[in-house]
């Protein structure tokens, strides 16, 4: 995180307003250029900057802070995919949630590689790598710890309408794509998780739309492979553990002040309630 910086300058996205889209509307309206399915902690809002960058949208899983009814198309396709419940989505489905994006990074969208691959099959890919104990380590703390936090998920019941809805995501992820039901689960899923998905995007995607990609490289190798000149700025570099444990306690304070206004508004229609009873008696 940079010094000085405010909290809206360093999380803009939870400072979004809602755009109230109803992905059922939606159809692509730029290419889909650049698939980066990267494991989530390999750098996800780094290339996700650097993507915009270089004039490439991109769909984070932050994007969804700011598209709250993205987050039930995601859930039918999480269901579909790893619940057998509803239909497998099609690129027209897939068009409705990314259809303004030119890029994704970072969950939902890396739990679908063979979707999105064959949906997309004009898309680069880019695989983002990490050494796996350094890895590991954030994607305990930043991740797995968050997602099996009793607090959070306190939270999540009480302020169903944004924290709620993200938790319906994370909740489907965790046991479908990472096969966990609880927090030992998931720590002993997440090594061989990290082999087995990178392994999967090498074996599925022709070689000449791969690039197997560290952060530390910076822009040559990527713009080169994107066919873009290299911008005349350095290369984005997030300190995600830092931003997302900051953003973190941002999103739990939001969901318990909704939460707040959510008693506040039952309480009092509850006193109306009774008042307008006390009147006719």
């Amino acid at each position: 995180m940079s010094r000085g910086s405010t909290v809206r300058e360093r999380h803009p996205e939870l400072f979004l307003p809602d755009t109230n889209i109803d992905p059922q509307m939606r159809k692509r309206v730029v290419p889909m250029k650049v698939l980066s399915l990267g494991m989530p902690r390999t750098g996800t809002a780094s290339m996700q900057l650097a993507l915009n960058i270089l004039g490439f949208p991109c769909y984070h899983g932050l994007t969804l802070f700011s598209n709250l009814r993205d987050c039930a198309l995601w859930n039918a396709a999480l269901d579909a995919k790893f619940f057998h419940k509803g239909r497998t989505f099609t690129t027209a489905d897939w068009d409705r949630l990314l259809g303004n994006y030119s890029a994704v990074a970072d969950l939902p969208a890396v739990a679908f590689p063979e979707d999105l691959i064959a949906a997309y099959p004009d898309a680069r890919v880019v695989l983002v790598e990490r050494d796996i104990e350094r890895w590991y380590k954030s994607f305990d703390e930043g991740v797995m710890q968050n997602v099996w936090s009793p607090v959070l998920r306190l939270i999540a019941k009480l302020d169903w309408n944004f924290v709620g809805r993200l938790e319906s995501i994370s909740g489907r992820w965790t046991v479908g794509w990472l096969r966990a039901n609880s927090l030992e689960e998931m720590r002993r899923n997440a090594r061989p998780k990290y082999h087995e998905h990178c392994a999967l995007v090498k074996s599925i995607t022709p070689p000449d739309r791969l690039l197997v990609f560290k952060l530390d490289e910076g822009w040559p190798p990527l713009c080169k492979f994107l066919g873009v000149e290299i911008p005349d700025t350095p290369f984005p570099r997030v300190n995600e553990g830092a931003a997302l444990a900051e953003k973190i306690g941002l999103i739990a304070k939001r969901g318990l002040w909704n939460a707040c206004l959510t008693v506040l508004k039952i309480a009092g229609f509850l006193a109306v309630m009774f008042f307008a009873v006390w009147l006719v008696r």
